[in-house]
């Protein structure tokens, strides 16, 4: 069989019906434009945000115990603990201090140049000590405007001493390798170690192994990470 000739499209299908195309698409936007005028319309033509819309964080900072949960499971790594300078009247609702005598606290800032704005800060913290405003105008005119510090994003809200381990982990004790040198109850950030004697000896004293207060603790993981004998380790609970 003889195959069937292909017509061109001609001057009606290369020229006039595009046209006519955009001929129509224009009139449409002219008379029922779609685009939204923000930032120029009212508040009341602006779209209404969802419940849990999150735009600019903020942070309670009597409720953040400095514990750098959040920093770590930052995707973006835009998470930053700043050390902060307090008055010697800053009340505490737990082990928040890097420094009890300086009144040196550990408060997070963020680059929200770099934040996808996922809700990882706020879903792991284990005290709600984040919050998403509803601010959405974040753009500005360099990179450094998009850095804020631990100070800009402070909001005084009230103290808590409710803790939730939203990680679901626990840290482990390898008792063999522990050295008692307790750099992990020192950085525990709600103090939820304590060191007990254990069954090794050295020069005939009992090495001091930390024990663990599970009821408080918040699976940050800090005291796995500075254990400099890797005797700690984090398991699923």
């Amino acid at each position: 069989m003889a195959k069937a000739k292909r017509r061109s499209p001609g001057v009606k299908g290369w020229v006039i019906q595009p046209l006519r195309a955009t001929f129509r698409e224009t009139m449409s936007a002219l008379l029922k434009p779609e685009t939204i005028l923000y930032p120029y319309e009212s508040k009341e033509e602006r779209d209404e945000l969802r419940k849990y819309f999150r735009g600019q964080h903020r942070i309670d900072w009597l409720k953040c115990i400095g514990c750098q949960l959040c920093s770590r499971v930052c995707p973006n790594d835009c998470i930053t603990m700043e050390k902060v300078k307090v008055g010697e009247d800053y009340q505490e609702p737990s082990r928040s201090e890097m420094d009890e005598k300086k009144n040196v606290v550990l408060r997070p800032g963020v680059n929200i140049g770099r934040c996808l704005f996922c809700g990882n800060c706020s879903e792991y913290c284990p005290t709600g000590a984040w919050v998403h405003t509803s601010v959405v105008e974040l753009a500005d005119f360099s990179r450094d405007a998009l850095v804020f510090t631990a100070e800009q994003l402070k909001i005084e809200g009230k103290p808590t001493k409710e803790l939730k381990n939203r990680i679901e982990e626990n840290p482990k004790l390898d008792e063999e390798t522990c050295i008692g040198c307790k750099r992990c109850a020192r950085e525990c950030p709600t103090r939820c170690i304590v060191m007990i004697p254990g069954k090794k000896m050295r020069k005939d004293k009992p090495i001091e192994n930390p024990k663990f207060d599970y009821s408080i603790c918040i699976g940050c993981g800090t005291c796995a990470e500075i254990c400099p004998s890797d005797s700690l380790t984090m398991e699923e609970i």
